[in-house]
This record gives structure tokens, C-alpha cells and sequence, in this order.
């Protein structure tokens, strides 16, 4: 697409993807003057130059405006591009967009579904969940009440049942809702192989997590996710793979290197963990590997600073738990975890993990493990 002045030129290109050969294209030049009409014109002609026969329900999605304000849609995209940021300031400018984007029209479904996404996120790294996390389902809920298939806000609902409900059958129940309203929605699959994961259905869960993948192949985030799920699985060559590539796509991307510490460790390369967690800039992963591999000090170090730094504000409670089991402080370490359990954090859905297994076998655990409500561990599946 390029815009100049009041006017825009759309290119459409289909293409073989395994040839390369370029099978039609087509230019569109169009008004700016209605954004959402240009988005039904082109698609309608698209369809007519491919000769696909639209159903009645694809005309309708097609045609479907999510809001007659231009505004309140510059400010939803504008959100959506803070969304990708995954950090906890790109978050919150894209909360401010969305809450913009509401003020200007409150019938806006998708900017309430963007709003619960964010508030989602933000849930798990700027406050306790009791107190935040009612915000991101009273959003989708709000934006099911105007838009009941609006794929996007059955996905945000179901994370918010699975993440701080722990509502298992209520939250698959919504992503299913999700992917049959949107079989192409990446977010929907993404979320839903994490969920079904955490039951301990790897097969099923790295295959939704994969969907994401194909359908957004430039999306380092999924790629990261992807490593993830095989972690949790227990395949570590795979997950070292996925990581690997994510750094490959983005050499700055903290996050992948959070997720490669966890199958280092798990194959016993301390020194590539701890290289990992020190660029994942973590201090909770950071303190967690120190204590694993000796460096009790600085392990100390940084639990003192985290134990200082909850006396005055928020600090999730598993940041602080992870370094007791690191330094194998299993008694102080399983009071913190009662308080994340007491929290609400969404660390609870993920016991079935690799680096839970230091602490498996123990009685405290296992009461945790059975509260959350998580499917017996006999029936993980192999």
C-alpha cells in the first residue's frame, strides 16, 4: 500500500509460494475519503478477479464496518502497533490508544477486545492479579456485549478464565468459540496451545502454537512461544532450536533468551544458562540460575533487593520464590509460592513444567498443584 495526498494504491499480488511465480496481480488506486468502503471495494474485486464465490456470511464480514469514527480507527491501529511491542510500556501507550479510541465511540467492540489483550499483559508484570485482573474480562465481556463474534474478544475472555479464573472448561470452551468464529486468527491458536499445554496436552498444544506460526510466520513472539511449548514438553533440542531462531530474527529480543535459560539448564549447559538469563534481564531467572549453579552470593544479592523492593511495591511473588528454590531454600520457597497461589499469578497453570520438577515429590507441592484444579499429573500426556 502507499498513500500520498488523499489518494492510496493498493497492490494485490497471489504468488506461488513454492515457485515464487507470480500468478496475478492487480493495482487498486482509491478515495481515502472512506476507509472502510475502500477495504469492501477491494476485497469484493479481489474475490471477482480470483473467482471465488463469496457466502453470504464472508459478504457480510467483508462489509462489516467495526466503526464509522476514522479517529477512534487510527487510534485502534495505533494500539495494535504498541500491542507488538510485548513489554510492559508498549502495554500501557496501547491502553491509552484504546481507552482514546472508546471515548470517541463507545460501541467500538474491537478497541474493548484490544483494551482486555493489554490489560491482560500488563496484569502480569505491574500489580498484584486480584486487583488487576477483573479489568481485561470486564473488557471482553464488554466487547462480546456489542459484538458476540468478534473472535478476538472470545480469545481475550478465554485467557482471562484460564489465566486467573482457572475456569479450564469455561476457557476452552471460548477459544474453540474463538477459532470457529476466526480459523485464522494466530492469537486464538498462540493462546489456546499454551492452555492446552498447561493441561498437559503437548501434542495438541504445540500443533495450535505451530498454526500461529504458519499463519504469522515474521512474528517472533510466536516463534519464541513455539520453543516454549516444547520445552514444557520436555523435547529440549527442539525448544533450543526455536529459540534460536527467534534470536536469529531479532537479536535484541529478550524474551528468547528468558526462554532458551530454561533447556539449557535442563541439558546441563550452566554456562550457556547463565549467559542467557544474564541478557534476559531478569533479575528473578537471573538470581533463580545463580543459586542453581553456585553463585550463592550473587543469588543472595539480588533476593535481597527483591525482598527490600516488596516491602514498598509490588513484586510477584514467584520472582521471589524461584531464587529460594534455586538456592534449594525449599521451606522459604514454598511460602512464597503459597502467596503467588494465594495471588492468583498466572505462574499457577504452569506446574507441570520442567523446572518444577527440583520440588515435584514434595508434599506442599503437590496440595499447591491439586488447589489449582490442574488435570492428576498420571494423565500428562507422553
Amino acid at each position: 500500500m502507499r498513500r500520498a495526498a488523499n489518494k492510496v494504491r493498493i497492490e494485490a499480488q497471489l504468488t506461488d509460494a513454492v515457485t515464487g511465480f507470480n500468478l496475478w496481480s492487480e493495482d487498486y488506486d482509491e478515495d481515502l475519503s472512506d476507509v472502510f468502503q475502500i477495504q469492501s471495494q477491494v476485497a469484493e474485486k479481489v474475490a471477482g478477479a480470483l473467482q471465488i464465490k463469496l457466502l453470504s456470511t464472508d459478504r457480510a464480514r467483508i462489509e462489516r464496518r467495526p466503526t464509522e469514527n476514522q479517529d477512534a480507527y487510527d487510534l485502534y491501529l495505533l494500539g495494535m502497533h504498541y500491542n507488538e511491542a510485548q513489554t510492559l510500556e508498549g502495554a500501557t501507550k496501547a491502553i491509552d490508544c484504546f481507552k482514546r479510541a472508546i471515548a470517541k465511540d463507545p460501541n467500538f467492540s474491537r478497541a474493548y477486545a484490544g483494551l482486555s489483550e493489554n490489560y491482560e499483559f500488563s496484569s502480569g508484570l505491574g500489580g498484584p492479579p486480584r486487583e488487576l485482573f477483573p479489568k481485561p474480562r470486564e473488557a471482553a465481556e464488554k466487547a462480546l456485549a456489542l459484538d458476540g463474534t468478534d473472535a478476538f474478544a472470545h480469545t481475550d475472555l478465554a485467557f482471562a478464565l484460564w489465566a486467573f479464573d482457572w475456569d479450564w472448561p469455561g476457557a476452552e470452551r471460548e477459544f474453540k468459540r474463538a477459532l470457529e468464529l476466526d480459523p485464522n486468527l494466530d492469537l486464538a491458536h498462540m493462546e489456546y496451545g499454551q492452555f492446552l499445554v498447561s493441561l498437559g496436552r503437548y501434542q495438541e498444544g504445540i500443533s495450535e502454537v505451530e498454526r500461529a506460526r504458519e499463519l504469522s510466520p515474521l512474528t517472533v513472539v510466536w516463534v519464541k512461544y513455539l520453543g516454549d511449548m516444547y520445552y514444557r514438553s520436555r523435547r529440549y533440542d527442539e525448544a533450543l532450536h526455536y529459540c534460536d531462531r527467534a534470536i536469529e530474527m531479532n537479536p535484541n529480543f529478550a524474551p528468547a533468551y528468558w526462554s532458551r535459560t530454561f533447556p539449557e539448564l535442563e541439558k546441563g549447559n550452566l554456562a550457556s544458562a547463565v549467559r542467557d538469563a544474564e541478557r534476559a534481564n531478569d533479575p528473578a531467572l537471573l538470581g533463580f540460575v545463580y543459586g542453581l549453579v553456585g553463585k550463592r552470593d550473587d543469588a543472595n544479592k539480588i533476593l535481597r533487593q527483591l525482598l527490600d523492593q516488596s516491602k514498598k511495591n509490588y513484586v510477584n511473588p514467584v520472582a521471589i520464590e524461584s531464587i529460594y528454590f534455586g538456592l534449594d531454600d525449599k521451606d522459604n520457597g514454598f511460602e512464597w509460592m503459597k502467596k503467588a497461589y494465594e495471588g492468583r499469578e498466572i505462574a499457577m497453570t504452569s506446574l507441570r513444567d520442567p523446572v518444577w520438577d527440583r520440588v515435584r515429590s514434595d508434599s506442599r507441592f503437590q496440595a499447591i498443584f491439586k488447589k489449582v484444579g490442574l488435570p492428576p499429573l498420571e494423565d500428562t500426556e507422553k
